[in-house]
């Protein structure tokens, strides 16, 4: 049961040595901060910022909101785009997996990547996919904790690498797509699939989950939800121990995270029976954002007082005013 447990948190994970932090703002030149920015809006290449331009957010520093339910677990799960530095990188993936200690229940929220958001430590504003390659998991714990007053202390990281692989080992997974999601898949991928029911590779599912040219982000975050609830259904439908095991030692290869043994045993008694009931939501939601084009980037601008409220009813189920 714990290895399956183990499985399960991985398949989650993969949808997803710094300098101090008396690096002040005020230092930042205009040069220094457009070099920056122009690295980080190029989507066509690997990001992953030199320890100049990085700052440390230690253990604990997480800018948590008080008063939040008790019962209910966060955790952000990161995929970074970044396949061979662990904690470093862009997210590609950003998810808060919000676990309800007593009742069990499961519910992910997908954050649009280019969001448009104040990054701790910096002087201007950036996307929110940028704020682990600035600082690693522990700034991204503190960048979405201030962005939308959460409390989250827990994160599980993986990178591209490690996605891939681990859908090989479980012999790819089946999702229906479009003429044009194969046509996508394609130019990427080898392999050749078309529309219908397909069985993804671990690199047909990468250039999959990362298609944005259809639509936009938040056609890429669909996507990514539409494929994690096939991935958590093989999974769940995988009797092999020997598999899931070798899934395991795996991601443990690509991964980083926080989260304590105590969590994992708090997380398999009360997770497990509800996995296959995973409620899903992408923020902002509509009607809450809109677009602008900021220092030559296309970014995603939300009315953050509804996108919060949005956000904390659906986690905690209540009522947004």
């Amino acid at each position: 049961m714990m290895k399956k447990f183990l499985a399960l948190l991985m398949a989650l994970m993969m949808l997803c040595t710094l300098i101090p932090a008396s690096l002040a703002e005020e230092e930042w030149t205009d040069e220094e901060l457009e070099m920056i920015d122009e690295a980080l809006s190029d989507d066509n290449q690997s990001v992953s910022l030199s320890n100049e331009f990085r700052y440390t957010v230690e253990d604990g520093d997480f800018s948590i909101t008080e008063g939040l339910d008790e019962n209910v677990m966060n955790i952000l799960l990161l995929g970074t785009d970044n396949a061979g530095t662990l904690g470093h990188g862009r997210t590609d993936t950003m998810i808060i997996c919000s676990v309800n200690t007593v009742t069990g229940e499961v519910k992910l929220s997908s954050i649009v990547r280019d969001l448009y958001v104040h990054i701790p430590y910096m002087k201007l504003q950036n996307r929110i996919n940028a704020a682990n390659a600035f600082g690693g998991p522990n700034m991204a714990i503190k960048c979405v904790n201030e962005t939308f007053g959460l409390n989250i202390s827990r994160y599980a990281s993986i990178n591209f690498a490690g996605f891939r692989e681990l859908v090989d080992l479980l012999g790819g997974v089946e999702i229906e797509i479009t003429a044009g999601e194969a046509t996508e898949i394609n130019t990427y991928a080898e392999g050749g699939v078309s529309a219908g029911k397909a069985l993804l590779s671990g690199r047909q599912a990468l250039e999959y989950c990362r298609i944005r040219k259809l639509d936009n982000n938040f056609g890429r975050n669909e996507r990514q939800r539409k494929f994690l609830e096939a991935l958590v259904k093989k999974v769940l439908s995988e009797n092999s121990m020997d598999q899931l095991l070798a899934l395991v030692e795996t991601a443990m290869n690509y991964m980083t995270t926080n989260l304590t043994t105590s969590d994992l045993f708090t997380l398999l008694f009360t997770v497990v029976p509800n996995m296959s009931e995973l409620q899903m939501y992408s923020c902002p939601a509509k009607g809450e954002y809109h677009y602008e084009d900021i220092r030559e980037i296309e970014v995603v601008v939300a009315n953050t007082e509804k996108m919060n409220a949005s956000l904390h009813a659906f986690i905690y189920g209540e009522a947004a005013e």
